[in-house]
């Protein structure tokens, strides 16, 4: 249930919890910090490395294709439905495991 916000020149609206927790926003994604669950085990299953693939870089399993490479496409604009359709064969789960790789190997990252 949308909730308006008390500031009106605030564009976006507010979800209380339980409506955000019913998928009535974003589905099974709306809980903004998940735990790792069965989903994210099978996503990222789509990923591997190999030293001799690649020069080591995670690729999508069966492919040629970096994570850094597909991560790329999307930050300069490209949607899912257009990657997909150029490179024959990548699913939007092959898609949703980059962004997911990434998202759990981004902390590693910090000092």
């Amino acid at each position: 249930m949308k909730k308006k916000t008390e500031n009106a020149d605030e564009l976006r609206p507010e979800y209380d919890m339980k409506t955000l927790l019913k998928g009535g926003v974003r589905g099974k994604y709306a809980e903004p910090y998940r735990t790792k669950t069965e989903t994210d085990t099978k996503l990222l299953e789509r990923i591997s490395t190999n030293p001799k693939v690649m020069a080591g870089k995670p690729v999508i399993r069966s492919t040629r294709l970096t994570v850094e490479f597909i991560l790329n496409l999307l930050a300069h604009g490209a949607s899912m439905r257009e990657i997909i359709a150029e490179y024959q064969g990548l699913t939007t789960e092959d898609i949703q495991a980059c962004i997911l790789f990434s998202q759990n190997t981004l902390p590693e990252t910090t000092a």
